[in-house]
């Protein structure tokens, strides 16, 4: 067992290289990292590093498209809808986030939603984004059923 520590960088710079080598554009590999590596930072290792395995892999096989760029859409003023076309969600949840802040700053609140998604994470870190900024906002992203809510 290595006692050897990295830095946040260094980890996300390991997260990049796979996914890149797995059919993933630099740019959503980039936002995967982000990511994971905050999940893990923060102690929530079931959307942490463990996913790394899995996401290269669906990429690797097609199952998801490393390269598709996903579609922010602001029908209303305080309404957002993030599309991944059922691809990566972190990069929509970054392009979501670029346009709720301006949404709430001009409305007080926006709404997001981000529609046909791969496993959206601890989504959490874009909550805690904009609320480090003084934002407050509501945020939604579909999944399977898959697991039963707690209680």
């Amino acid at each position: 067992m290595s006692d050897k520590r990295l830095t946040l960088e260094e980890a996300r710079a390991l997260v990049r290289r796979p996914l890149a080598r797995c059919s993933t554009s630099a740019e959503n590999a980039a936002s995967v990292a982000k990511a994971l590596v905050a999940a893990e930072a923060d102690g929530l290792k079931g959307h942490g590093l463990s996913r790394l395995p899995s996401y290269a892999a669906q990429a690797k096989v097609g199952k998801v498209d490393g390269f598709a760029t996903p579609t922010v859409a602001r029908p209303r003023p305080a309404l957002v809808f993030g599309r991944c076309r059922a691809r990566l969600a972190y990069p929509a949840l970054d392009a979501a986030c670029n346009v709720l802040a301006d949404a709430v700053q001009s409305q007080g609140m926006a709404v997001a939603a981000i529609r046909h998604s791969h496993h959206c994470g601890a989504a959490g870190h874009a909550v805690e984004a904009l609320a480090g900024a003084g934002l407050m906002m509501l945020f939604f992203a579909n999944t399977p059923a898959a697991i039963a809510p707690w209680g």
